[in-house]
């Protein structure tokens, strides 16, 4: 999310900033960068051995932000606000493997999936 938060909002807030300026007015931003989302998932396995999986996994996620530039053109107040709502289906393959702790009800497991993704 870096990558999007360095290059697509500040890269729209300049021109947005750049906008007010050729039109004879000026500008301040304020950008609520991307921070935060959800995801939800679903892995389908097929276990050859107890402590190995194999199949995929999908999901859905999703993230957000959004900036607002206020400023003045032509003495008259404005205000430009937008959102970026990001969504990504993932498709992957992978691996797991589980091990029961000795002892406990616990497991202790890892896993390894490659894959794309759906905008």
């Amino acid at each position: 999310m870096k990558d999007v938060n360095e290059n697509y909002f500040e890269k729209l807030v300049d021109w947005v900033e750049s906008v007010y300026t050729l039109l004879g007015g000026s500008a301040k931003s304020c950008v609520n960068k991307i921070n935060n989302g959800y995801i939800m998932g679903i892995d389908l396995l097929y276990s050859p051995f107890s402590f190995l999986s194999l199949g995929i996994r999908t999901g859905f996620l999703g993230a957000g932000g959004s900036f607002k530039t206020t400023g003045e053109i032509f003495s008259t107040p404005v205000i430009t606000e937008g959102n970026l709502d990001v969504t990504l289906i993932p498709l992957l393959v992978g691996l797991t493997s589980q091990f029961k702790i000795p002892s406990s009800s616990f497991i202790f497991g890892t896993g390894v999936f490659v894959g794309f993704s759906f905008a």
